[in-house]
Order: C-alpha cells, then sequence, then structure tokens
C-alpha cells in the first residue's frame, strides 16, 4: 500500500528545540512537541508539576478556587462550560506555556525540528548542529 505525501506530512510532527548553552558538550536540549497536549488537559496539575511550571500551577489553583465562586454563585452549568473550556485551553496552550516558562530559565530558541518521533528529532537535530558546526570550522 502507498502512502500519499498527505498521509507522511500528517504523521509527522513538529518539534521546537531549547537549549541552555551553545557547546554541543554543555547543551541539554529539550524537545517540545507543538499542537495538542491530552496529558496536560487530562492530568493538568500534575503535569504542571512535573514540568516545574510553579507560576502557572499557582495561576491555575488561583483560577480554579475563583471557579469553585462561581459555582457557588451562578451554578453547576456554568461552572462546567468554564471548566471544560479551561481544560481545553490547557491542553491546546500547554507546549507553548513550557517553552514560554524555559525562555524565562534563560533557555534561547535553537531550531525547529519536523520528524517522527522525538528520537528522530534529536538525531536530525544533531546532525544539523554538527553539520552547522564543522561549516564554522
Amino acid at each position: 500500500m502507498r502512502s500519499t505525501a498527505g498521509e507522511f506530512a500528517f504523521r509527522m510532527k513538529t518539534f521546537r528545540i531549547y537549549s541552555n548553552s551553545q557547546k554541543i558538550q554543555e547543551m541539554e536540549p529539550i524537545f517540545i512537541e507543538d499542537g495538542f497536549s491530552l496529558r496536560a488537559m487530562i492530568f493538568n496539575f500534575l503535569w504542571f508539576l512535573y514540568y516545574s511550571l510553579w507560576i502557572e500551577l499557582l495561576v491555575f489553583i488561583v483560577l480554579q478556587c475563583v471557579l469553585s465562586l462561581v459555582d457557588t454563585y451562578l451554578g453547576y452549568k456554568i461552572y462546567l462550560a468554564l471548566q471544560l473550556f479551561i481544560y481545553l485551553a490547557i491542553g491546546f496552550f500547554a507546549n507553548q506555556i513550557r517553552a514560554y516558562s524555559l525562555e524565562r530559565q534563560g533557555y534561547k530558541f535553537r531550531d525547529i525540528i519536523i520528524a517522527k518521533n522525538e528520537e528522530k528529532a534529536k538525531l536530525k537535530f544533531y546532525k544539523n548542529f554538527l553539520d552547522k558546526d564543522y561549516a564554522r570550522d
């Protein structure tokens, strides 16, 4: 069975790479996949903890407290609608939130790689990085 170009593009993922150093020996690149994060939507509190997003976690907790007041004063239907909206927003923007947090910590955006999975993205990144590094010499 042949795959079309559209199928091929659909299977590929986009990764943004951030690192805290220019030297490959000291580099600890972080690969962030673009797109919707189901894990962040479902396990939002734990997701914020796992990636050490403390400010974002605090905002989420405050938002949940405000939503409990909405439930008390405006009713359960409005509460559920707002809760669904917040969970979907976290799912759609989780990776951007994580990237912004890395930039606040001093990480620099290095590259965008399109690959089938994170392992292949790492291979492409290091190959491109070494090719650029050798081109400078």
